[in-house]
């Protein structure tokens, strides 16, 4: 039997675009799906506009064909004046009319430019919300490490801390739908590579230049849009826009509007979320790793109920959400095409992040803020022995306070004093002068309170009282570093250094023990990941 043959068209409203006509023939897409083939014309698609490299080295347009019958667009990119070209294939819709969602089945995908067959691609089930990209060559590696560090746009890292050498698992160049090594179920509990300030490839490259390191960070990076978050809001033709809709969820049925997912092979959180795309587009310039940073961050806003935008879930959660925010709001330009959100949209939810943790934790008097200087707002369930309402997670309070030193070195400083309101629980457990003690600086957990009605306790002495009662806690040396402690003990270390940095009283004392410990945790084979070796 013949297969059908269906041709899209071009977005109502919007001119088809002048670029490919001058500088080449069109660009034809066909894509062989369910015994069917569908064509994605480039003459008749619609021009959302160009992005123009804010270093001058490029001009990328961007031409997005949908087609009726299929809830999957093409957005065709060529590069102005240069015979670079790709092609991005992105799955799902947001406000209805493709019916349920739901993966489209395995296709193949062929790309013409004029009668010159330019490559035909397989894909397996393409996951909803997710994308993958075709492109005729990669944008090369443009940027000095050492320079990005000057500038702070990522942490100052250094070998000289003698950080681990892992062997890394080979990965296979990226297919679409493939993860490169990342866990497909995001939410799954433990440390690992991607989990981070940085990943550890993206670590151990600017430390070392290696060059596997960079080949799985850029794998990585194309397996970020494998991910379900790639929410564009096809009114606007950008990443869906939180501030314009302030009740959006996709959380149960909570939202105005909700949106719907569906239980997929891939699944993204928030509180194990690794930053994939942020390393790359500095290296590259690439503009489809900014449009995929935003994705993420959009997620970041809509992955929890409404009415808990502005609190506390997982404190981790909530540092590698300010991470990502802090990152789109530093490095978008100003002046985007529409498939882009501007900088001004990121500075204003990075603001509004701002003025929420100002009043509901660095003016907050209960003991839990004005004496712990923990974010938590939960304070834990029933397990372990503890009882919920009583205890919260100085490790996670560290992640968060790296982020927020990182977030005021990168040029955000109007951050500062929620700096340094956090950092006061870091020193306050490695100064050895409060009363908790620093052989176990970085507990798994803290106890502030014997039951859930109870008071709050007033001091660090009590806390500690509690907290090593509860875990059956002795301390030989307390100016020791527990090697048995060790596993948390890097996020601690990382927050000191970037205290140390931004010249926060009592943070250089502390440093200079933590340094010695790291050097004898080093020395008794406990190595420090690349992702924390910040100097």
């Amino acid at each position: 039997m013949r297969r059908r043959e269906f041709v899209c068209s071009g977005l109502a409203g919007i001119m088809a675009s002048p670029a490919l006509a001058a500088d080449g023939p069109p660009v034809m897409v066909e894509v062989e799906l369910d015994g069917q083939t569908y064509r994605f014309d480039s003459a008749s698609g619609a021009d959302l506009g160009p992005y123009s490299d804010p270093q001058g080295q490029f001009v990328q347009d961007c031409i997005r064909v949908d087609h009726p019958q299929l809830p999957l667009s093409v957005f065709i990119r060529p590069d102005r004046g240069s015979d670079r070209l790709e092609v991005v294939f992105e799955s799902g819709r947001l406000w209805g009319g493709a019916g349920e969602p739901r993966p489209l089945n395995k296709y193949r995908a062929r790309i013409f430019r004029g009668s010159t067959s330019l490559a035909s691609v397989d894909v397996p089930p393409h996951y909803w919300f997710a994308r993958w990209r075709w492109q005729s060559k990669p944008r090369p590696i443009r940027a000095n490490p050492a320079q990005l560090m000057d500038q702070w746009l990522v942490p100052r890292l250094s070998e000289q801390l003698r950080p681990r050498s892992d062997t890394f698992r080979p990965i296979e160049i990226f297919a679409p739908m493939g993860v490169a090594n990342l866990l497909p179920y995001m939410p799954s509990s433990g440390e690992r590579p991607e989990i981070g300030l940085l990943t550890e490839y993206q670590a151990q490259y600017l430390c070392n230049g290696n060059d596997t390191a960079l080949n799985i960070l850029l794998a990585q990076a194309e397996a970020a849009g494998t991910f379900p978050w790639i929410m564009r809001d096809e009114k606007t033709n950008g990443p869906l826009d939180t501030l314009a809709y302030p009740r959006v969820t996709t959380y149960q049925q909570g939202g105005d509007p909700f949106i719907r997912t569906i239980n997929q092979a891939v699944t993204a959180d928030a509180a194990h979320q690794p930053a994939l795309t942020y390393v790359p587009y500095l290296l590259t310039g690439d503009p489809y790793y900014l449009e995929q940073l935003q994705f993420q961050a959009s997620f970041n806003v809509v992955w929890r109920p409404w009415a808990a935008r502005y609190r506390t879930t997982q404190i981790r959660g909530e540092a590698w959400s300010l991470r990502t925010w802090a990152q789109a709001a530093r490095i978008t330009p100003a002046q985007v095409p529409k498939w882009l959100l501007p900088q001004s949209h990121w500075q204003k939810l990075l603001d509004s992040y701002l003025a929420a943790y100002l009043k509901n934790f660095v003016a907050n008097p209960e003991a839990p803020y004005a004496i712990f200087r923990t974010t938590e707002q939960g304070f834990g369930d029933n397990r372990g022995g503890l009882l919920a309402g009583t205890y919260g997670y100085p490790w996670q309070d560290e992640m968060l306070t790296a982020v927020i030193g990182w977030t005021v070195l990168m040029g955000h400083s109007s951050w500062r004093p929620v700096f340094e309101w956090k950092i006061g629980s870091t020193i306050a457990r490695t100064n050895g002068q409060t009363g908790w003690l620093r052989a176990d600086c970085t507990t798994y957990n803290i106890v502030l309170r014997t039951s859930p009605d109870a008071p709050w306790v007033k001091s660090w002495k009590e806390a500690w009282d509690l907290t090593a009662a509860a875990f059956k806690l002795t301390v030989s040396d307390p100016d020791r570093l527990d090697l048995s402690q060790i596993y948390y003990f890097p996020y601690t270390y990382g927050a000191l250094v970037l205290a140390k940095h931004l010249e926060i009283p009592g943070a250089g004392p502390c440093l200079d023990w933590a340094n010695g410990e790291l050097s004898r945790a080093v020395a008794n084979k406990h190595p420090l990941p690349f992702k924390w070796a910040l100097v």
